[in-house]
């Protein structure tokens, strides 16, 4: 998918990483591969400024009302996520 990351997620909350699409898709993911992206978004791309391709395969997911106001939003749960630029 197409999103916008950041380390510990937008409001701080998250444990590894947050990722974000346009349309309110949510991943939370504990880490991220290669070492260059996490570089990226601790640089370039910190506070989530880079679109990035994100792939990954979802433990769990949940679907909350209260994340973005008058919109349910789903959360994808993964242990690691790929990221490409």
């Amino acid at each position: 998918m197409k999103a916008y990351c950041t380390k510990g997620g937008r409001s701080g909350d998250v444990l590894g990483y947050e990722c974000t699409t346009k349309d309110g898709v949510y991943l939370d993911t504990d880490d991220i591969t290669p070492d260059e992206a996490k570089e990226k978004f601790a640089d370039d791309c910190a506070g989530g400024k880079c679109e990035a391709t994100v792939t990954f395969e979802p433990h769990s997911y949940s679907v909350s009302g209260v994340i973005e106001p008058d919109r349910e939003v789903v959360i994808f749960n993964a242990k690691t996520a790929k990221v490409s630029f």
